[in-house]
């Protein structure tokens, strides 16, 4: 019983037959000749309580406990990893110690956790990236013979610059991990100063036919965790499978399922 149970973690209860009941009016219980589910939506507070944990400096926190995998870590050295105040880094694993996501040993300032549960996380995750408005696209059209000597001159030109950026989409899955055959469109985000950069590629804004889409960047949180992977800056696994899913592309919910198994290494 709970305030608050997410729909990941009343999944989950369901598989293991636990029974559950919150103050949005949801039940499930299972025993022998019996079986009640009632399902209610969260509700407005709710909702930001089981949201607020993927937004901002709090998902940033969340993205670097996803980056120490099965290696125990403190407070501090996730504060200094995700770029935020101790104080935000010990509330995210507070939360993540209520959702029962991460283990934990030693106690105070010597007290360390390490993520048990990455596949609630990720559930969870994802639930909450379906259930918004995709971040904004400002879509260009460009000549194009080939995708990969464009990625390249993306890379000269930022590098010559001093702009930050990083290739997302479809791009970055097929880069960690090769399933589609061909791709046509590139999908990354640019920090300031990136219309410099649209310039030299002879990039023209366009409403239809483009094939450089532009996600409009945060510099706080975007960039972070982005890994060099040959001659070009690509979103790391996590931020790609996230943002493959918001990509209105037929073949993106196949290369995420497949970059979840091959690289996330969580099966659906």
């Amino acid at each position: 019983m709970a305030d608050t149970i997410s729909p990941g973690a009343r999944a989950l209860l369901r598989e293991e037959k636990v029974g559950y009941f919150d103050r949005s009016g949801s039940l499930y219980l299972s025993a022998d000749n019996l079986f009640v589910l009632v399902e209610k939506p969260a509700s407005k507070q709710q909702a930001r309580s089981l949201n607020n944990l993927f937004v901002g400096s709090r998902a940033q926190a969340l993205h670097a406990v996803w980056t120490f995998k099965d290696q125990w870590f403190g407070v501090h050295e996730l504060a200094e990893r995700a770029s935020v105040s101790p104080t935000t880094a010990s509330q995210v694993l507070i939360e993540l110690e209520r959702r029962e996501w991460v283990n934990s040993k030693g106690a105070g300032p010597s007290k360390e956790r390490i993520l048990s549960n990455p596949r609630a996380l990720l559930d969870e995750w994802s639930s909450y990236v379906a259930s918004i408005k995709p971040k904004p696209l400002r879509s260009y059209y460009m000549r194009m013979t080939n995708i990969d000597e464009v990625i390249h001159e993306i890379d000269r030109i930022c590098d010559e610059t001093g702009v930050r950026y990083e290739i997302s989409g479809l791009m970055a899955g097929q880069i960690h991990a090769p399933h589609l055959s061909k791709i046509s469109q590139i999908h990354c985000r640019i920090d300031h100063g990136g219309e410099s950069l649209l310039g030299k590629l002879g990039a023209k804004a366009v409403k239809e036919g483009w094939n450089l889409g532009v996600i409009d960047s945060n510099p706080r949180h975007d960039f972070l965790f982005r890994q060099r992977v040959g001659h070009v800056w690509v979103t790391d696994p996590l931020q790609t499978y996230l943002d493959l899913l918001q990509l209105d592309s037929g073949r993106s919910k196949e290369l995420a399922d497949h970059l979840r198994l091959t690289k996330l290494a969580v099966p659906e």
